[in-house]
Protein backbone atom coordinates (compact mmCIF):
# COMPACT_ATOMS: atom_id res chain seq x y z
CA UNK A 1 0.00 0.00 0.00
CA UNK A 2 1.74 3.29 -0.77
CA UNK A 3 0.31 6.70 0.77
CA UNK A 4 1.05 10.31 -0.55
CA UNK A 5 -0.13 13.89 0.22
CA UNK A 6 -2.93 14.71 -2.65
CA UNK A 7 -1.74 18.32 -2.56
CA UNK A 8 0.33 20.25 -0.35
CA UNK A 9 -1.10 20.89 2.90
CA UNK A 10 -2.87 24.21 3.81
CA UNK A 11 -1.92 23.83 8.11
CA UNK A 12 -4.21 24.88 10.71
CA UNK A 13 -8.36 24.06 9.87
CA UNK A 14 -7.29 22.60 6.34
CA UNK A 15 -8.76 18.81 5.36
CA UNK A 16 -5.90 16.57 4.37
CA UNK A 17 -6.56 14.54 1.33
CA UNK A 18 -4.18 11.81 0.58
CA UNK A 19 -3.72 9.41 -2.46
CA UNK A 20 -4.16 5.81 -1.69
CA UNK A 21 -2.02 2.73 -4.11
CA UNK A 22 -2.98 -0.99 -3.54
CA UNK A 23 0.23 -3.16 -5.55
CA UNK A 24 0.50 -6.67 -4.64
CA UNK A 25 4.73 -6.39 -2.94
CA UNK A 26 5.25 -9.95 -5.06
CA UNK A 27 3.76 -9.07 -8.21
CA UNK A 28 3.56 -5.77 -8.58
CA UNK A 29 -0.24 -5.77 -9.86
CA UNK A 30 -2.57 -3.82 -8.45
CA UNK A 31 -5.58 -5.10 -6.46
CA UNK A 32 -8.59 -4.32 -5.22
CA UNK A 33 -8.22 -4.32 -1.34
CA UNK A 34 -10.26 -2.50 1.97
CA UNK A 35 -8.39 -0.56 4.28
CA UNK A 36 -9.13 0.73 7.85
CA UNK A 37 -7.65 3.85 8.61
CA UNK A 38 -7.39 5.68 11.90
CA UNK A 39 -6.17 9.31 12.68
CA UNK A 40 -4.34 9.55 15.77
CA UNK A 41 -3.83 12.54 17.70
CA UNK A 42 -0.09 12.68 19.67
CA UNK A 43 1.80 14.49 22.48
CA UNK A 44 4.88 15.20 23.19
CA UNK A 45 6.99 15.84 26.58
CA UNK A 46 10.49 17.36 26.59
CA UNK A 47 12.59 15.63 29.27
CA UNK A 48 15.08 17.59 30.32
CA UNK A 49 18.42 16.42 31.95
CA UNK A 50 22.03 17.77 33.50
CA UNK A 51 25.14 16.41 32.45
CA UNK A 52 28.44 17.90 34.09
CA UNK A 53 28.89 20.83 31.96
CA UNK A 54 25.50 20.78 29.11
CA UNK A 55 22.31 20.21 29.56
CA UNK A 56 20.50 17.75 27.45
CA UNK A 57 16.82 16.61 26.58
CA UNK A 58 14.77 13.81 24.88
CA UNK A 59 11.26 13.78 23.47
CA UNK A 60 8.62 10.97 24.44
CA UNK A 61 5.29 11.22 22.09
CA UNK A 62 2.40 9.20 23.36
CA UNK A 63 -1.36 8.78 21.85
CA UNK A 64 -3.91 11.41 23.12
CA UNK A 65 -6.75 8.50 20.98
CA UNK A 66 -8.28 7.92 18.16
CA UNK A 67 -9.59 10.99 16.20
CA UNK A 68 -11.30 9.22 13.15
CA UNK A 69 -11.11 6.11 11.72
CA UNK A 70 -13.17 4.28 8.92
CA UNK A 71 -12.87 2.01 5.69
CA UNK A 72 -11.43 3.14 2.41
CA UNK A 73 -11.95 0.55 -0.58
CA UNK A 74 -9.54 0.83 -3.62
CA UNK A 75 -10.95 -1.08 -6.58
CA UNK A 76 -8.07 -2.24 -9.24
CA UNK A 77 -10.84 -1.83 -12.05
CA UNK A 78 -12.23 1.31 -12.04
CA UNK A 79 -9.57 3.49 -10.54
CA UNK A 80 -6.44 1.94 -11.08
CA UNK A 81 -5.56 0.47 -7.80
CA UNK A 82 -6.18 4.21 -6.23
CA UNK A 83 -7.96 6.20 -4.10
CA UNK A 84 -8.27 9.12 -2.44
CA UNK A 85 -8.95 9.71 1.59
CA UNK A 86 -9.88 12.83 2.37
CA UNK A 87 -10.09 13.54 6.65
CA UNK A 88 -12.09 16.31 8.12
CA UNK A 89 -10.75 19.47 9.30
CA UNK A 90 -7.91 19.30 11.71
CA UNK A 91 -7.20 21.43 14.79
CA UNK A 92 -3.87 22.25 15.60
CA UNK A 93 -1.72 19.23 16.80
CA UNK A 94 0.70 16.36 15.92
CA UNK A 95 -1.48 13.68 13.97
CA UNK A 96 -0.24 9.99 13.09
CA UNK A 97 -2.44 8.37 10.53
CA UNK A 98 -2.55 4.56 10.37
CA UNK A 99 -3.56 1.75 7.64
CA UNK A 100 -4.35 -1.35 8.84
CA UNK A 101 -5.72 -4.61 7.03
CA UNK A 102 -9.86 -5.39 6.32
CA UNK A 103 -10.92 -7.52 9.36
CA UNK A 104 -13.07 -10.11 8.31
Amino acid sequence: MGLKPAAAQSGYGSSPEFLLTSVNARSGQVHSDALRWRLIEEEWDYYWTRSVEDWDYRIEYYEQGVRASGMVGVNSVSNLGQATLTLLALSHGRYKLELLPEMG
